[in-house]
């Protein structure tokens, strides 16, 4: 009788705790009201960067400092397309077919050459990016004082990602493979068929795997293959990627997902607060060392950059307490119960 009491309590507690629920999002609009936008990336101060359309086929950026949305401008009558955002809120991204650095208080900086554009960033003002010549592309690196270093000058590469040591990715001949670097001046290592898309300071990578979202551990050479959402979907890619490992992406046919090792790959629309039934989350690009994340999400045929925030429950001090004293009555049962079946003379614990 005793047991089944240890373990009614052991139930109780687990299902009355949130210890193993999955995510619940709440959706935050940061793009410009009343146009259609996209978002791109953030960073874990919450500031975040995308694009909107500003009419007549113009694309333009914007930057989100955590309350409200400041316009990036263009130059002249080009498009800025943001790419990355850096711990501090430099954006990098193209602006009028050139490479730029964009921040609050300094403006747009053009990085030059034309032709080309910055793909990331990291927290000590390091770009990469890539110049176009026609036939071919070359990666390029500009220090925090924007002096460029073109790497590996003869050959055909895309400069994608870095990280905080300066090391990068990218991709080669025409993207029909990936590569990692720890410097301008080392040789390549080729990563086969990955397509990296982002990277941690540890040297974990996301991006794709054939038609497959992926995760690649470059110091393992170990590659988890996240899949698809659904098996009719086209193809799947993970833009984004934490340093907890947890991915973020979109698989065509489905839209945006989620993914980590403990509870796989999930819908990121499935996981939304019921309030905010009627989106649709389409792709998800970024994801913060908070669990934040920026995504592209439709209501009423609109697409608007959003922030998606996990409003999980903590789980209640009752009910982490619950579980801790059934734990402890179901050990002092097995401990009492061993006791009592080694020495069946003893009379001071009754077992029914």
């Amino acid at each position: 009788m005793l047991k089944k009491i240890v373990l009614s309590l052991v139930v109780i507690a687990l299902t009355t705790s949130n210890l193993f629920a999955d995510y619940v999002f709440s959706l935050r609009v940061i793009g410009p009201a009343g146009t259609s936008s996209a978002g791109v990336a953030l960073n874990n101060s919450g500031q975040a960067t995308g694009t909107y359309d500003s009419g007549a086929g113009i694309t333009n950026s914007f930057f989100w400092d955590g309350l409200a949305s400041t316009l990036i401008p263009s130059s002249g009558t080009g498009s800025t397309f943001a790419r990355d955002i850096s711990s501090n809120g430099t954006v990098v991204g193209r602006g009028t077919g050139q490479p730029f650095r964009w921040d609050s208080t300094n403006g747009m900086t053009f990085l030059g050459p034309t032709n080309g554009e910055a793909n990331g960033i990291n927290a000590n003002g390091n770009v990469i990016g890539t110049r176009n010549f026609g036939a071919a592309d070359r990666t390029n690196l500009w220090s925090p004082s924007n002096a460029l270093t073109t790497a590996y000058p003869t050959a055909d590469t895309r400069g994608i990602a870095i990280n905080d040591s300066g090391e990068f990715a990218g991709t080669v001949n025409n993207n029909s493979a990936g590569y990692f670097s720890t410097s301008a001046a080392s040789p390549r290592v080729s990563l086969g068929a990955f397509l990296p898309t982002d990277m941690t300071n540890s040297r974990v990578l996301s991006g794709s795997f054939g038609t497959d979202a992926a995760i690649l551990t470059f110091d393992t050479n170990s590659l988890v293959n996240i899949g698809k959402l659904s098996p009719t979907d086209t193809s799947a890619i993970a833009l984004g990627l934490n340093n907890s490992l947890t991915a973020v992406g979109v698989s065509h046919g489905s839209g945006a997902f989620i993914y980590d090792s403990a509870l796989g790959m999930r819908s990121l629309t499935g996981l939304l607060d019921p309030q905010f039934s009627a989106w649709t989350i389409l792709s998800a690009s970024d994801i913060n060392d908070n669990g934040v994340i920026i995504a592209t999400a439709r209501l009423n045929g609109l697409d608007q950059a959003v922030l998606l925030t996990n409003i999980t429950a903590v789980p209640e001090p009752g009910s982490i307490a619950l579980s801790a004293i059934a734990c402890m009555f179901l050990l002092r049962f097995r401990s009492c119960k061993r006791s009592y079946t080694s020495n069946p003379n003893t009379s001071n614990f009754l077992v029914d």
